[in-house]
């Protein structure tokens, strides 16, 4: 028992020293030449680095850093999704610059219909059309494709896509949802994006309802979904093909609060927002803002409480005092920081959160005209389509 004391005193010891030791280093280096590293590094070890000293701390948190390190950073483009005044789904994809303002060329993207049970992954989009036919389209080159589905067209047919990091492949899940059988899953299976590739059978073993209705989301070769029935999480990992369950973060209130999911550098972020009312219309809030750590030990990590977010110079204010039915927020992230897209009938706006000072960034889109915005970063992909399915072409599906 005492050589394990000893053992954990020079742990301890060992640590604290290796602290030391980085907070000296750095300390010892030019402050430009401190400044200039530190823009180079992700949020996430930053947020690390504010841990070593209150003179870490300080820099890290002063705004003056953060803008600079938020000018430093290459331009980002994002795809936007509304639809147009024919109710035809449109995407845009736009670069911007880090100081808000939006390149001069905008790509256009009209769909000639809806995009039912949309999934974005990576540069890539699924859906079903208004045939109930399920279409895969590269963003970056505009090709698309009829993927063939096991079950035919049906309207209770349901499906997920995403990335296996693990065989670096795109794999597409599919199901039925029967209203006469209480809409449990069945007949589930999966297909892998690969030239000769065909459908595969998935065992389930838990009994799961409505997937097709939850939010969900793919982060980082697993698929989730948010049960709020029973107050978890749904994961199927796209490496192994197995579904799992995870435990939700504290307790979930669903008279009083919505939630939603995204991903944060290759983990799940998990939301908690206030449902507007007429008191609290006139401000969007964040309650609570979670980041799954381990998916093994369900183990959670908390990032925000109780954060408003500034609608100063915005026309949201009063739009949302105003209006009978008003959009929730759409949230993501981008190079460790959180997105915030929000839009009324005339204008479109991005908030930037800052994890390393609370700072927040306004963005504002011009020219769009929609009352709904949904943001994704956009990711240039060369997969070559035309390997998995037959070729359509937008106004021809």
């Amino acid at each position: 028992m005492e050589n394990v004391e000893n053992h954990k005193k020079l742990k301890l010891t060992s640590s604290s020293s290796d602290v030391s030791s980085l907070d000296d280093l750095i300390s010892k280096l030019p402050s430009d030449l401190k400044r200039e590293l530190f823009c180079r590094l992700p949020a996430k070890s930053l947020c690390r680095l504010k841990c070593v000293s209150k003179s870490m701390q300080s820099m890290i948190q002063d705004p003056v850093f953060v803008n600079e390190r938020w000018s430093k950073c290459p331009p980002f483009c994002l795809e936007l999704y509304t639809e147009d005044s024919y109710g035809e789904a449109v995407v845009f994809i736009q670069k911007f610059n880090q100081d808000g303002s939006g390149a001069k060329t905008r790509q256009r993207l009209t769909f000639g219909g809806t995009l039912w049970c949309l999934r974005r992954c990576n540069g890539l989009i699924a859906f079903y059309n208004d045939n109930d036919k399920l279409l895969l389209c590269n963003l970056t080159n505009r090709v698309m494709i009829r993927l063939p589905t096991i079950h035919g067209p049906s309207g209770m047919e349901r499906f997920e896509f995403g990335f296996d990091s693990s065989s670096n492949k795109y794999k597409v899940l599919t199901w039925m949802e029967d209203k006469n059988a209480e809409f449990c899953i069945s007949d589930v299976h999966i297909r892998t994006l690969e030239k000769d590739s065909s459908w595969r059978p998935v065992e389930v073993t838990q009994q799961f309802r409505s997937l097709g209705g939850k939010p969900r989301i793919n982060v980082n070769g697993a698929l989730f979904w948010f049960d709020a029935s029973e107050a978890r999480f749904i994961s199927f990992d796209l490496a192994d093909e197995k579904f799992g369950i995870i435990k939700v973060p504290g307790e979930i209130n669903l008279e009083d609060f919505t939630y939603s999911m995204f991903e944060i550098e290759g983990r799940l972020g998990f939301v908690e927002l206030p449902i507007p009312d007429e008191q609290k219309r006139c401000h969007f809030e964040i309650i609570n803002l979670w980041i799954l750590k381990n998916t093994v030990s369900h183990q959670w990590m908390s990032m925000l409480k109780n954060t408003t977010i500034p609608l100063e110079g915005t026309n949201l204010r009063s739009y949302y005092m105003e209006e009978e039915f008003t959009p929730v927020a759409d949230i993501s992230a981008l190079n460790g920081d959180i997105v915030i897209a929000a839009a009324d009938d005339d204008h479109q706006y991005i908030f930037l959160y800052s994890f390393l000072n609370g700072q927040f960034k306004l963005i504002r889109i011009t020219g769009l005209g929609m009352r709904h915005i949904y943001v994704k970063n956009h990711v240039k992909n060369d997969v070559n389509l035309e390997e998995f399915g037959e070729r359509v072409f937008l106004y021809n599906c």
